[in-house]
């Protein structure tokens, strides 16, 4: 029987960890598969080195540059408004009539081109207007020619009446003329019968002793013809004051006379311009309608493609406003509409690199490192929405980078700077595209540690600041 030896329980558990880090030859003995599958010590101490260098390299990748950025969402659209996808509804109610021959979702179409028509409820309506139309414009000639005759006749009476009127003034001032005359004939000679009948009472007491009898009845006799001739100037003056009388009442009388016809002939065209206006307004009524039928051939809006027919000929009725059809324009002034976080918002500018990826375009992406990034386009923000879409989402327009070859873009993403976005013909509007705002560069382990602690994004070094000496300009005073 053997003696066991004992040994010390230090010494035992080092050779059991020995055995447990290396297949010795006695555990070969004892565990045969064990020692069939043991490493060699080469690759044990190839597995050491690459464990250290892994640790090595984790270490020194927490000093890698990280490029930060921010990421959002959206679709391709055109950059004008009026380029955008275009619904056509609708002018009035009735039945489509026929649509353009060889008519499909996806054909293209000219800017002007007739796409459908549609036909009123109401049979002939369209031929009833016409005829309405002639009809009135029948009647609105025939009351213009009245009102223009009455006009005519206005100014006839106008310049007839100017003429009888001025004629009748000059009759008037010819009997002014006369009675002015026999009025200084009546003055001088009843001066002469004054100075008569003065010689006459002179000599009266001097007869006979003076003044003979013979020469006092010459002086008498001509007091006398004095008297006389007095008379016959005081009718004559009469006369012709009576005739000044009578044309100045004849020159208010046909002055009467021109004004009233004047207002007659006035009335008439007052008359017959109210109907004039009146036909007028009826027409433009009719024209309206009339225009509302020629409103029923549809034209396309614009150049491009038409999508989302609506309604089959002769038989679906369709009233104002329902949606006919879609056209989408043909242009190659694309840009990417994307939504990015409330948070983020701040941080974006006009003119900020961004990085695109358009769905269906196969690509590989990484963030952190936008210079090894494949099948990803270059753009910049051309706009920033200044308000949220209610949810604390901001919406931020991309255009293609117009800011190529530059020195911040070569260095950032030094092999995209010949890359254009893709035709039209693949990049329709309505493709989704993710996109990636380019921001500050900063270490990985700051991104991380940024990350874990759920810190903001950089400043970007081009984000202005207000240096702090500098002082508010004042306002000015008001006087």
């Amino acid at each position: 029987m053997a003696t066991l030896t004992e040994t010390p329980p230090s010494d035992t558990n080092t050779q059991r960890r020995m055995i447990r880090l290396r297949p010795t030859q006695e555990l070969g003995e004892r565990f045969p598969a064990m020692h069939l599958v043991r490493s060699s010590w080469f690759a044990r101490g190839l597995a050491r080195v690459l464990l250290l260098m892994m640790i090595l390299l984790l270490a020194a990748s927490i000093f890698l540059p990280w490029q930060q950025s921010i990421r959002g969402e959206g679709q391709v659209t055109a950059r004008l408004p009026q380029l955008r996808r275009q619904a056509v509804e609708s002018p009035a109610k009735g039945i489509i009539a026929s649509l353009k021959p060889d008519l499909r979702e996806g054909a293209f179409v000219e800017e002007g081109e007739i796409i459908m028509e549609i036909k009123p409820f109401a049979e002939d309506a369209e031929r009833l207007v016409q005829e309405a139309v002639g009809a009135i414009q029948a009647k609105l000639a025939q009351y213009r020619v009245i009102y223009e005759n009455h006009r005519l006749q206005v100014e006839s009476a106008r310049m007839q009446g100017q003429q009888a009127i001025a004629s009748a003034e000059a009759e008037v001032r010819s009997a002014n003329n006369s009675f002015d005359k026999a009025t200084r004939d009546v003055d001088e000679q009843l001066a002469a019968y004054n100075q008569s009948k003065l010689e006459r009472e002179r000599s009266e007491g001097l007869v006979p002793d003076v003044v003979s009898e013979v020469e006092y009845n010459k002086l008498k006799n001509k007091e006398l013809s004095e008297l006389a001739k007095l008379e016959g100037n005081m009718a004559a003056a009469k006369k012709t004051f009576n005739e000044l009388d009578a044309k100045e009442r004849d020159l208010e009388r046909k002055r009467n006379e021109v004004n009233q016809k004047i207002l007659q002939e006035q009335n008439y065209v007052d008359k017959s311009l109210t109907d004039v206006n009146n036909t007028q307004k009826e027409l433009n009524e009719v024209l309206t309608k009339q225009g509302e039928f020629n409103r029923l051939k549809v034209p396309s809006p614009s150049r491009g493609r038409i999508q989302a027919i609506r309604g089959q000929v002769g038989t679906n009725s369709v009233k104002e406003g329902d949606l006919l059809f879609e056209v989408v324009p043909e242009t190659e002034d694309l840009a990417v509409e994307m939504t990015v976080r409330g948070v983020d918002a701040p941080l974006i500018h006009v003119g900020d690199t961004v990085r695109l990826q358009f769905e269906g375009w196969p690509a590989i992406q990484f963030v952190g490192w936008p210079s090894v990034a494949v099948g990803t386009f270059p753009g910049e923000v051309i706009a920033i929405n200044p308000t949220d879409s209610g949810k604390g989402i901001f919406k931020i327009v991309v255009g293609p980078s117009q800011t190529r070859n530059t020195e911040e873009t070569s260095t950032i993403m030094p092999n995209v700077t010949d890359d254009k976005w893709p035709d039209s013909r693949y990049l329709r509007q309505g493709v989704r595209a993710n996109g990636w705002v380019i921001l500050k560069t900063v270490p990985l382990g700051y991104e991380i540690w940024r990350q874990l602690n759920g810190f903001p994004i950089s400043i970007s070094d081009s984000e202005p600041t207000q240096d702090k000496g500098a002082k508010e300009p004042k306002a000015p005073k008001i006087k």
